[in-house]
């Protein structure tokens, strides 16, 4: 969505660095620019306007998302490409901004993370497809694969449900989790990449 007067990423940075539930409409006006008459023409209620700025965020992560699966050769290194991604566009979220989407609405919250997690299975899904028919990858344990590494991306927190990185070893979670559904010849392609990892991303 365009909006000349909405600077949906700068918006997107104050709901990290000081939370949704917190950061009152006049301060969002203040750091826009424009007066809060202007603000409330573009949007009815703060919830309309933080439903917007994180409609707009997920947009940006499908389509980044997209091009990487139709651009990028080889399943392995498009799975990885897709893993790195997602650790660098959630990067900036804050304990805070978790914390206040939670206590603003647990609902919203939870929708959220359910966007994102059937996002993340749909396309492992079929980045495993693609494996298959190139011998890298067992088909049969495509479900519960997807499964185990949107759970792993998108953990939930004990103040609630919302997107929440786990903090571990970007490379060795990849390796340990991709691994276990390689063919003996994709475990071999895996292993000369992790070896090389500049192949990675070559």
């Amino acid at each position: 969505m365009k909006n000349k007067v909405l600077d949906f990423e700068r918006i997107m940075g104050l709901y990290f660095r000081y939370g949704v539930k917190n950061l009152t409409m006049d301060e969002v006006a203040h750091e826009l620019g424009i007066s809060k008459r202007t603000l409330y023409q573009q949007v009815s209620t703060k919830n309309e306007l933080v439903d917007l700025v994180l409609n707009e965020q997920f947009s940006k992560f499908r389509k980044a998302v997209s091009s990487i699966v139709d651009k990028e050769d080889g399943s392995i290194r498009k799975l990885y490409s897709v893993y790195r991604l997602i650790a660098d566009f959630f990067k900036p979220l804050t304990p805070v901004f978790v914390y206040s989407l939670n206590k603003m609405s647990s609902k919203l919250a939870e929708e959220l993370h359910r966007k994102y997690n059937d996002f993340i299975v749909e396309v492992f899904g079929r980045i495993v497809d693609e494996g298959e028919e190139e011998g890298i990858f067992l088909m049969r344990l495509k479900d519960d694969f997807a499964r185990l590494v949107a759970g792993y991306l998108f953990q939930a927190n004990e103040k609630g449900t919302v997107l929440q990185m786990a903090e571990v070893d970007l490379n060795n979670a990849f390796y340990l989790q991709t691994s276990g559904v390689c063919t003996d010849h994709g475990r071999k392609v895996l292993n000369q990449l992790m070896d090389n990892p500049k192949l990675l991303t070559a």
